[in-house]
């Protein structure tokens, strides 16, 4: 073996393929190798002028203080970073960094290898999916995989070889039984550093950092690990586990304390490096690399050349190989080949080679890169694509991918499938070949692939070809990924020729389908005693399946008086002979009702053989009208008397109403002028409230019958029917006791107060006569809450519930007659006794008001109703005013003029307003009305004036005096009910109104309101 001396021990360092710098702690550039200037473009003297911080790219140049930092405590360092050339490209590097004393100075010694193959080759990885198959279980390095309190959720099968524990035993140990104690502290701090890190502005998410620790291995020694690892993150980027690769370096470590310093930067490469004789070809010197890799000793590589470890190159092939080297025409070579091991076995390798002067004899250097994983990958790659290549050419089934909106590749059958070339199709949207009644939904599925979201894999659409023809085609799509990206792979297959035979048969079903399920009559079809087809109609008018049809007997359906003839005549069409056309019959439904029909029937062959074809009419309706009509108009008649009857009732009150009107005003009147103390004045109170009673038995007359316009109020439950238990008991009589059980509190709900009356009328009415002879009726009221259950059931809101309960002992109700008792005409009395409006009209009520019905009865036990409505919760206090406060609340002096065709009515109003302090002019009818207002001098105030008279009616009044007073307001009085006055286009909630009888104190206070307002 020869050895070489060096003027200068750093000389060598100019054949390395790697940069060398040695830079100060601030990062001045005081050493660099030629690898250095030549990879960078700089001469000499201008790099040593630079700081490493002008070189490094300033993503990572930004880093280089705390890379210091953390070098002063480790003493040496290993990290990826970019330098920039004098042009301004970047070279990606693997910087190693140790400490070193350079002339007297304590500096930083930097390795810096070009990476940029490396890079590349794990760029064409990632665009591979297959070529990350099982490429952590192949690794010599660990690969782990632990949460944020370094608890391991994975491990490769490498730490069996490294540590001795098996994958299982590994990730059941605890993170205290890993490292020393020290070691565990710096970990922790670490991993808080890191934390802090987080929170800087620009940190680079996607950081790795490179620590050395060390670990315990199964034996109880330490390894010394080399760990690159970054945080793996959740979807909002926030880490969440941390990734890292753990290198053996222990052996590392320990030949670092042994060798010189420039062994030191040769021994901590990865690579193989060895430096052989230009002449003898001899090894002169061989890293450990390469003594691992090859299997010989140093010993046996140092009596060896490297066409010994070369078995594709003869010495004369090597010769050949170095030649330019020699001449000069090449600075450096990259080859690739393969290397022999001392076992014989082989690995690929690529050999970086460069001719080398030390001591004035010529030396080769070499740095080996073991590249037999990218070649295993690439040839794994070259073998997937080959089967692909021979699949998709050879296949009769167009195979198509589409990227970006664009097709990227299309085989032959879909060259031959569309007429256009793979170079037409590469230069279209994917949807360009699309039939445009069909693009809308194929763009939409094909960007949703291209998205990366799983969509149907199976659609059916039209394509157009180079020619224009249209085609029908199966079209069968994946998400895949090409190059990192999501992309739509399809295969398509012709369909055209079946969809047209499809189309044919679909079409000759289609008729007989919509004839047979869009007519409403039922069509089916029996052979051999058994139904064999039935449409939609048959099965609505039967209630079965068609599928529960065909396992009965055609006669299964027919009512038991009607089968014998059903069964003749269906027999007789079976056999072919000739049977009745049409007739009636009833059938009973799988439910259980029965129904009438109009069959026709024929006779037709199916199948060879004669079958019963037959067409049935539900006629069920029109049985069943038959029937009602007699009842129908028994019930119209019976409306008819109920409509003359309030009709009557609405004119006897209004004449009613007037008379009351005078007594009371007259009695009001002379309330004004009799002295407290004086006897006659009882007398005269009395005759007043007889008045006030008799009016309000009118106005409940009215509103029964439905001749008052209704009004929804806040009404006391217990106070509308106490008022009502007086006429009840006369309506009930005398031999049916009444007990009324009010609740012990106010109950007040949002009503007519005229549907109360209605309920208890009708409800009592019903009571009564399910009551042979004695008997008792209670009504009761109840404070209930209806919970979310029940309220759901009947369709109602949860709350606190009025419950109004009406019960007897008569008779009792059935079940069967408790579904119909609120039926519109329903009744279960005799002829001319009930018009069957009573319940439906409590139920409808009862419904409109929010609230719901209950009905508990027994045959033999009587039966309770129970009326459930709403409570109002919102309260309204009402001001009364009092007779003795009219003279002091409501007086005036502006004029009015009264129309009243009623002279008593007319001079007892006229006599009250005067009492006030109003000044009043009188008319007995419109006309006279007319020629006051004609003839007055100075201003008319308001009008008062009835709706109803002889002459003019009041509404027409208003309209000629508003013509001449446009200032003038309008107060209506009557004693007509509210369908009366709707018949005159008034509606009493949308004008000054005042029903008779007046009372002083609702004319007093009625007036001087409007004339306020």
């Amino acid at each position: 073996m020869n050895t070489h001396h060096f003027e200068n021990s750093f000389d060598i360092l100019d054949y390395f393929n790697d940069a060398v710098f040695i830079i100060t702690y601030d990062g001045s550039i005081v050493y660099a190798n030629k690898t250095a200037y030549d990879r960078l473009g700089y001469s000499k003297e201008e790099l040593l002028q630079k700081n490493i911080r002008d070189i490094d790219s300033p993503n990572y140049a930004r880093l280089i203080p705390e890379r210091i930092e953390q070098f002063k405590q480790r003493d040496s360092l290993v990290f990826e970073s970019e330098q920039v050339t004098k042009d301004g490209s970047i070279i990606p590097v693997e910087v190693s960094i140790h400490s070193i004393l350079y002339n007297s100075t304590h500096c930083i010694i930097s390795v810096v290898r070009d990476i940029t193959s490396r890079k590349q080759a794990e760029k064409e990885l990632r665009e591979s999916e297959e070529k990350w198959r099982a490429i952590t279980e192949n690794l010599t390095d660990i690969v782990w995989i632990v949460n944020l309190q370094f608890e391991t959720i994975y491990i490769n099968k490498a730490v069996e070889k490294l540590f001795g524990f098996t994958v299982d035993e590994y990730l059941q140990r605890k993170v205290q039984e890993k490292y020393p104690p020290e070691v565990l502290q710096d970990i922790y701090n670490k991993l808080i550093e890191e934390f802090e890190n987080e929170k800087k502005p620009g940190i680079d998410k996607n950081r790795t950092r490179i620590v050395e620790i060390q670990e315990y291995k199964k034996d109880g020694t330490l390894a010394d690990l080399s760990v690159h690892v970054k945080f793996l993150r959740d979807e909002a980027g926030n880490p969440n586990a941390i990734i890292g690769i753990s290198r053996d370096i222990t052996e590392q470590k320990k030949r670092l304390k042994e060798i010189q310093r420039y062994k030191l930067i040769f021994e901590q490469s990865i690579n193989e490096i060895y430096i052989f004789d230009a002449k003898t070809l001899m090894f002169t010197y061989v890293n450990q690399a390469s003594i691992n890799n090859l299997g010989y000793s140093l010993e046996e590589l140092q009596r060896m050349t490297p066409v010994d470890i070369k078995p594709e190159f003869t010495l004369q092939q090597f010769n050949e190989l170095l030649s330019p080297l020699r001449e000069g025409t090449e600075k450096s070579i990259v080859f690739e080949t393969v290397h022999k091991r001392k076992d014989g076995s082989t690995y690929a390798v690529e050999v970086h080679l460069q001719l080398v002067t030390i001591d004035g004899e010529e030396h080769f250097a070499a740095i080996i890169l073991d590249i037999s994983e990218r070649k295993r990958i690439e040839k794994s790659l070259d073998e997937s694509e080959e089967k692909f290549r021979v699949l998709a050419k050879s296949t009769p089934m167009g195979i198509m991918l589409y990227q970006d909106d664009k097709w990227i590749y299309a085989n032959p059958a879909a060259e031959a499938l569309l007429k256009y070339s793979e170079q037409e199709l590469c230069s279209m949207n994917f949807w360009d070949v699309v039939h445009p009644d069909d693009k809308t939904f194929i763009i939409e599925k094909g960007r949703k692939r291209q998205k990366g979201k799983v969509v149907g894999l199976v659609t059916e659409c039209r394509i157009i070809d180079k020619s224009g023809a249209i085609k029908w085609v199966l079209l069968h799509g994946a998400t895949v990924i090409y190059k990192g990206k999501p992309a739509g792979l399809i295969s398509v297959m012709d369909v055209t020729d079946r969809k047209g035979m499809e189309e044919a048969l679909k079409e000759s079903e289609e008729k007989f389908r919509i004839l047979a399920e869009s007519t409403p009559m039922t069509i089916m079809m029996y052979q051999d005693n058994k139904w064999i087809y039935a449409n939609p109609a048959a099965e609505a008018l039967l209630e079965y399946s068609e599928q529960e049809l065909f396992s009965m007997n055609f006669w299964d359906v027919v009512h038991p008086d009607d089968k014998a003839i059903v069964i003749e005549r269906g027999s007789k069409r079976q056999k072919g002979e000739d049977a009745t056309v049409g007739y009636e019959f009833r059938v009973i439904s799988k439910s259980g009702m029965i129904k009438w029909v109009l069959l026709y029937g024929a006779t037709v062959m199916y199948k060879g053989k004669p079958a019963g074809l037959i067409s049935v009419l539900d006629i069920t309706e029109r049985k069943k009208i038959e029937e009602e009509k007699r009842k129908l108009q028994e019930q119209l008649l019976q409306s008819q008397k109920m409509e003359s009857i309030g009709t009557l009732a609405g004119g006897v009150a209004h004449e009613f109403n007037n008379m009351l009107n005078i007594i009371s005003g007259h009695a009001e009147l002379a309330l004004l002028n009799i002295p407290q103390e004086n006897d006659a004045r009882k007398d005269i109170e009395e005759i007043k409230k007889a008045a006030e009673r008799s009016a309000e038995i009118t106005k409940k007359l009215l509103k029964f019958a439905r001749k008052q316009e209704e009004k929804s109020s806040i009404v006391n439950v217990n106070s509308a029917i106490d008022s009502m238990i007086g006429m009840l008991k006369r309506l009930i009589g005398e031999n049916i006791q009444l007990v009324w059980q009010p609740a012990n509190r106010e109950l007040s709900v949002q009503i007519d107060e005229v549907s109360i009356d209605q309920i208890l009328v009708n409800l009592s009415v019903n009571a009564r006569d399910a009551i042979d002879k004695q008997g008792t009726i209670t009504i009761s009221t109840h404070s209930v809450s209806i919970k979310d259950e029940v309220a759901l059931q009947h369709n109602v809101l949860p709350g606190e519930y009025a419950l109004i309960q009406v019960t007897d002992n008569g008779i009792g109700i059935d079940e069967e007659t408790q579904k119909l008792i609120f039926d519109p005409f329903f009744t279960t009395k005799e002829v001319g006794k009930g018009t069957g409006l009573g319940l439906s009209t409590v139920y409808g009520i009862v419904k409109n008001n929010g609230g719901f019905i209950e009905v508990q009865s027994e045959k033999g036990k009587g039966t309770t109703f129970k009326i459930y409505l709403p409570v109002f919760i919102e309260r309204r206090k009402f001001a009364q005013y009092h007779d003795n406060a009219v003279n002091d609340l409501f007086h005036g002096t502006e004029t009015i003029l009264i129309v009243e065709d009623e002279v008593s009515i007319l001079k007892m109003i006229k006599k009250m307003l005067e009492i006030l302090g109003y000044t009043v002019l009188e008319a007995g009818d419109p006309f006279e009305a007319l020629e006051i207002v004609k003839n007055y001098i100075g201003t008319i105030h308001l009008l008062i004036t009835d709706v109803v008279m002889p002459k003019m009616n009041g509404v027409d009044l208003a309209k000629l005096v508003s013509a001449i007073y446009p200032q003038i307001k309008i107060l209506y009085t009557s004693g007509y009910s509210a369908e009366v006055l709707l018949k005159h286009n008034i509606k009493t909630s949308d004008i000054n109104y005042l029903s008779k009888p007046v009372s002083f104190a609702s004319l007093a206070s009625t007036v001087r309101t409007i004339l306020d307002n």
